[in-house]
């Protein structure tokens, strides 16, 4: 009988093998490169983010159950670009049309980048997720002030966005 495919066996089989840099490329807007030439079908970026982990040292590879390649990525592997309240639930959509519920699993950090501080999201297989300008300011419309802090509040979570200026 055939085993199920294991991802998780296979990054850590990839860590502890060198590995050559990829054809592929994630910039920091969020675009990808394939042998330095733009992929502009969305529906092609959204079917390799799909198949894209990260490991625990902080590479970034495309895993099939055949093959995988790594992938260079200039900050974050996803942008997100719009957040939702639904059923009291927040929901983030990210560039390729995968979502995920804000809670434990997939927190929020505030991180600096170029001296101003960006929120980021943890997001499925390891990935992070940076929020755009505009889902920042969707996010910032659910938070509430505690203590001189804006700070967001979902399914008994707490996650702090910084001072209230």
């Amino acid at each position: 009988m055939r085993k199920p495919f294991d991802a998780g066996a296979i990054l850590a089989k990839l860590e502890q093998t060198p590995s050559q840099p990829g054809d592929f490329e994630i910039r920091f807007d969020g675009s990808w490169f394939h042998q330095g030439g733009r992929i502009e079908r969305a529906p092609m970026v959204a079917l390799f983010a799909s198949i894209l982990h990260r490991g625990h040292d902080g590479r970034h590879f495309l895993i099939t159950p055949v093959e995988q390649h790594e992938v260079q990525v200039d900050d974050a592997a996803l942008i997100i670009v719009d957040v939702e309240q639904k059923a009291g639930a927040l929901h983030a959509e990210a560039n390729t049309g995968e979502t995920a519920v804000l809670g434990s699993a997939h927190a929020i950090a505030m991180r600096e980048v170029d001296g101003q501080t960006i929120p980021y999201m943890a997001w499925h297989r390891g990935l992070e997720a940076r929020f755009s300008r505009s889902a920042y300011y969707d996010l910032v419309e659910f938070g509430v002030e505690e203590a001189g802090r804006l700070v967001i509040k979902c399914h008994d979570e707490t996650f702090d966005l910084g001072p209230v200026a």
